[in-house]
């Protein structure tokens, strides 16, 4: 049995080009302590299990588009303590970002997104008036290409 662990993370990590995130993997370093050790401001040996669990679901998040608030309520912290976390972990990761941006910048303008096997997502209302559905949709141009593959 082949198993892919973070394979999400390993996904978005080649499909933004993030150095910091790539040199992890190739390291073979633990992405999780990684991060714990970056949005926490500290060394990877002072990562604890309780940071690199919160690390964890601050990874995930992201790249599933987690708000501040959906992170402070997984995290059972202050919105602003998760506004901050989350701007930390784009400092860190600013590649990761900007594909994410991307994503949803070229969704707006095509009405779809491309799985890396080249299927069309349609998401009819990337352009919407309403706030809810569009935020649904904007987290589906960001997911959806690399999600397929937990599906292989």
């Amino acid at each position: 049995m082949c198993r892919l662990f973070q394979i999400e993370l390993r996904i978005i990590a080649g499909l933004s080009q993030d150095e910091s995130m790539i040199n992890a993997f190739k390291n073979d370093r633990d992405i999780h302590t990684e991060t714990a050790a970056k949005i926490f401001q500290s060394t990877n040996d002072q990562v604890d299990k309780e940071m690199r669990n919160k690390a964890k679901m601050v990874n995930f998040g992201i790249i599933y588009g987690i708000s501040a608030f959906g992170l402070s309520q997984r995290l059972g912290i202050k919105r602003t303590e998760s506004k901050l976390i989350i701007e930390n972990y784009f400092k860190e990761f600013p590649r990761v970002k900007e594909y994410m941006e991307n994503n949803i910048e070229k969704a707006k303008k095509l009405g779809y997104v491309e799985t890396i096997l080249k299927r069309k997502r349609f998401l009819h209302n990337i352009n919407s008036g309403n706030a809810t559905m569009r935020g649904f949709d904007e987290r589906n141009a960001i997911m959806l290409p690399y999600k397929v593959v937990r599906q292989i």
